[in-house]
C-alpha cells in the first residue's frame, strides 16, 4: 500500500509541471489577436441583458461588414460564460480582461481594440453597425486594406 502511495506520489510530481503548461495553454489572451483583428469587446452582466441582444443584433444584421473588417466579437459576462467564436473563455482570462479595461461586473461596456491592441473607443451606449465601420474605416491600417483591396 505505502509503495503505491510512493509511485502515485512521485507521478504527480513528475507530471505536475506538465499539467501546468497544458493549463496555461488554454488560457485566453486578447494578445493573441494582434496585427491580425479588430476586437470589439462587449462586456454584459448576462446573455440575457437587453442593452448586449439589442447590440448583438445590431452587429449580426451586418455580418459581411464585421468580417470584411477583421472584427472579432469578444462576449464577456459577469454572471455567464464569456466566449469568442463560439469558444468558451476561461473565468480566470475573463476576470483579468475586466481588470486590466476597468470594467465593472454587471455594467454594459464596450470597448474597440485596434489591430495594434490600442482602445480606439469605449462607451456604456449601443453602437450602430455605422458608428463602428465608420470608425474602423477612418483607421490608417484600414484605410490601407481598402486600397489593396481596390475598395
Amino acid at each position: 500500500m505505502l509503495a503505491k502511495i510512493l509511485l502515485n506520489a512521485t507521478l504527480i510530481s513528475l507530471l505536475f509541471p506538465y499539467m501546468m503548461l497544458a493549463q496555461n495553454e488554454s488560457e485566453f489572451q486578447l494578445s493573441d489577436y494582434r496585427w491580425e483583428n479588430r476586437l470589439l469587446l462587449v462586456f454584459a452582466p448576462s446573455q440575457e441583458n437587453d442593452d448586449y441582444q439589442k447590440q448583438l443584433e445590431e452587429l449580426n444584421s451586418n455580418r459581411e461588414g464585421v468580417l470584411d473588417r477583421d472584427l472579432k466579437i469578444v462576449h464577456l459576462f459577469s454572471d455567464d460564460a464569456s466566449n469568442i467564436d463560439g469558444q468558451q473563455i476561461d473565468d480566470k482570462s475573463t476576470e483579468d480582461i475586466y481588470k486590466k479595461y476597468e470594467v465593472t461586473p454587471g455594467q454594459y461596456t464596450v470597448i474597440l481594440i485596434g489591430k495594434d491592441g490600442t482602445v480606439k473607443l469605449r462607451t456604456g451606449n449601443l453602437l450602430t453597425n455605422k458608428e463602428v465601420f465608420g470608425l474602423i474605416d477612418s483607421m490608417p491600417m484600414r484605410q490601407r486594406e481598402m486600397r489593396e483591396q481596390g475598395e
